[in-house]
């Protein structure tokens, strides 16, 4: 709409998209998110993607780009030598389903489709329930981990070992800071 608007001759519609982005160039947070990506007005196009976004915050789940994923889908993936899968539980997984898909669609006989479709899902269940099993082991791994105070790693790299878990030490420590606040006068627990 401010493009079309500045386009037009309708001088009142120009002057209140030229009056918006004048409005919308004071605001603190814009400049605020100049002062991250500092020589972003400099550049004419950014070399690394990252010097555009290095403010934003990493999202909590990874998600891979659909480009990525097609040979998954289609089971072109297990033709390739070095494909690297997320987990080898999910290569067994496709060896198993991508054939079943394009027999299912072939095959006529119904009681034949709903075999395969049974086998389908028995694959999948198997899937989930293995990758569930290794996640919990991982975690329990990860948790380990972050709770032996000689491993340096658990320390410095938040984004692998960050625990939201609280210890009771400290959550009792929490609860009696909170608590002499209560009363400020006296400074005692209740």
């Amino acid at each position: 709409k401010m493009r079309r608007a500045l386009q037009t001759k309708n001088k009142k519609m120009v002057r209140k998209a030229v009056g918006f982005q004048d409005t919308f160039k004071k605001l603190e947070s814009s400049k605020y998110a100049e002062t991250l990506t500092p020589g972003l007005k400099d550049q004419k196009k950014p070399k690394v993607q990252e010097n555009i976004t290095s403010f934003q915050i990493d999202p909590i789940y990874f998600a891979r780009p659909g480009v990525e994923q097609i040979p998954e889908i289609s089971g072109a993936c297990l033709n390739m030598k070095d494909y690297q899968y997320h987990t080898p539980l999910y290569k067994d997984l496709l060896s198993i389903v991508v054939p079943l898909r394009s027999a299912y669609r072939m095959e006529k006989d119904l009681l034949a489709k709903k075999e395969m479709a049974k086998t389908e899902i028995t694959a999948w269940t198997g899937y989930m329930d293995a990758r569930k099993n290794e996640i919990d082991q991982l975690d329990a791994e990860r948790e380990e981990k972050e709770n032996d105070l000689d491993y340096y790693e658990a320390h410095t790299d938040t984004r692998l070992y960050f625990s939201h878990k609280i210890k009771d030490g400290d959550y009792a420590k929490i609860k009696e800071w909170f608590d002499r606040f209560k009363d400020r006068k006296t400074y005692k627990m209740p």
